[in-house]
């Protein structure tokens, strides 16, 4: 496998319009790779015939993977700044292609590789391994079959008969198929049907037959980001209007001030409006009575949400309380953690759903105290839950509470533009990185807006490699050797 991939590590020109040319317009999904791209995030530096393996990858590979590199760079055979995936969901393998630059030299690698010559036709040969990879190699291109098991799959034939179809109509005539291309990968994919699922009675409310999900994504020295949106059959991005009845609201980041500065994970959601008998309908189909019962008696507590929904968890004292974790019981694990969790509810409702829970603890025969704005539940002696109605929110958290407005990962990103999202953010003035005495500052975001996007961006700081691969890698080895010599 590190051979394969390495292989298309040597290339420079942009194929795109040409690949993507040769695959059929209703294909279920297809991706374009900038395979170089990666390569090059990792470190590997590849030209003239020859490869730089990065040291810390040479660290961890034995002499033979070492030869299959050598063998690989040797070959400046392959085009990898464009590599395309086409699959349709009934197949029963994807195939992937890229453009040659010496049809000789690549068969020479097959060789090497020990792939075997099974079959000629039509200006086509077909190469395979024990393994079952099967590799059809033509005049310019290379198609390759994974994982072939079925006797009677003829990959030649398939080969013929995609370039067929698409020399009809391929994926750039469409509207959504013109979108492919320009990031490091983009990927276009039909959302299946529920028969293609193997489901029944699933649906997607306001989904439009024929949508479609694309993605891009694109690489820097210290930033991956990740764009992804839905599109209906003219190509068109569908906006959160369009798919669910009267949108939805945004994130009030007023109610996040209540998560302290140690739960650097943070995850929130507007449902401000959502119909829930709509939810239970979807959930309950295909469902039991009893389970359709017991979504019933939730339904009730559910109707009363009316804003935002929100967790924030972290290590209350850095690497001390992920040694508790790791080496206590049940009780020092807890104490370990920082949590809070709050559900904004309609106007009046907070009260008697704190009166509802107050009720509820009663029964259970926990020690209770009663606090100002609600009451405390004591677990054991170090661990004590307080369930608080403020703001117009129930609030249960494991520390007493108070509007902080200290979190950083809150004050990070724009939470108020966001229908939901999941941010973590992690710098040196965190306890943990600053036990382990890493040189780094870690950030992630995923999330939504009601202009249908949806967004991931991790980004990495710090350390000494260039691309993003790398300094993940080395910032992961690094953080594994400290948290070993913290723990011994």
């Amino acid at each position: 496998m590190i051979a394969v991939v390495t292989l298309m590590a040597v290339s420079c020109s942009d194929n795109k319009p040409e690949l993507l040319k040769q695959v059929p317009a209703d294909t279920d999904l297809v991706a374009l790779i900038d395979a170089q791209a990666i390569l090059e995030s990792a470190g590997f530096v590849a030209g003239d015939g020859s490869l730089q393996v990065p040291q810390y990858v040479a660290d961890k590979l034995s002499d033979s993977q070492m030869k299959d590199l050598a063998e690989a760079a040797a070959l400046e055979c392959v085009d990898a700044k464009a590599v395309v995936i086409a699959y349709n969901y009934s197949d029963p393998s994807p195939v992937a292609f890229f453009t040659l630059k010496s049809r000789e030299e690549f068969v020479k690698y097959l060789s090497v590789r020990k792939y075997d010559e099974m079959s000629a036709e039509d200006g086509y040969t077909l190469y395979g391994d024990a393994g079952g990879s099967r590799v059809v190699v033509g005049q310019n291109q290379a198609y390759i079959y994974d994982g072939v098991r079925n006797p009677v799959f003829m990959p030649i034939t398939e080969v013929k008969g995609m370039l067929s179809s698409a020399a009809k109509s391929d994926i750039t005539s469409t509207p959504a198929g013109k979108k492919i291309g320009g990031h490091t990968v983009s990927m276009l994919a039909a959302i299946p049907s529920a028969s293609q699922l193997g489901v029944s009675n699933m649906t997607i409310p306001g989904m439009p037959e024929g949508s479609m999900f694309l993605l891009h994504a694109d690489l820097t020295g210290t930033e991956l980001k990740a764009e992804s949106a839905c599109l209906d059959s003219d190509g068109k991005m569908l906006m959160m209007d369009d798919v669910v009845s009267g949108g939805f609201s945004t994130v009030d980041s007023e109610a996040l001030k209540y998560l302290t500065a140690d739960e650097s994970l943070v995850m929130a959601f507007s449902l401000k409006g959502v119909d829930w008998d709509r939810v239970m309908e979807l959930a309950g189909a295909g469902l039991s009575r009893s389970e359709r019962a017991s979504l019933v008696m939730i339904q009730p507590y559910l109707n009363a949400i009316d804003g935002t929904v929100a967790v924030g968890a972290g290590f209350a004292d850095g690497m001390t309380s992920v040694s508790k974790i790791i080496n206590g019981n049940g009780s020092e694990s807890l104490s370990g953690l920082s949590f809070t969790a709050l559900v904004q509810l309609k106007e009046e409702r907070a009260a008697d759903q704190l009166m509802q829970l107050k009720g509820l603890a009663q029964l259970s025969g926990m020690s209770m105290t009663n606090t100002d704005s609600g009451f405390s539940l004591a677990l054991d002696q170090s661990n004590i839950i307080y369930v608080e109605e403020h703001d117009g929110m129930i609030i249960v958290a494991n520390h007493p509470l108070h509007r902080s407005g200290a979190n950083r990962t809150v004050a990070a990103l724009p939470w108020g533009s966001y229908t939901g999202a999941i941010g973590l953010v992690l710098d040196k003035s965190d306890k943990i990185v600053s036990d382990l005495r890493m040189d780094y500052e870690l950030s992630v975001e995923l999330s939504g807006s009601k202009d249908g996007k949806s967004i991931l961006v991790y980004t990495l700081k710090g350390g000494d490699a260039k691309g993003l691969i790398e300094r993940t890698t080395k910032c992961c080895m690094e953080a594994s050797d400290a948290v070993d010599r913290w723990l011994k």
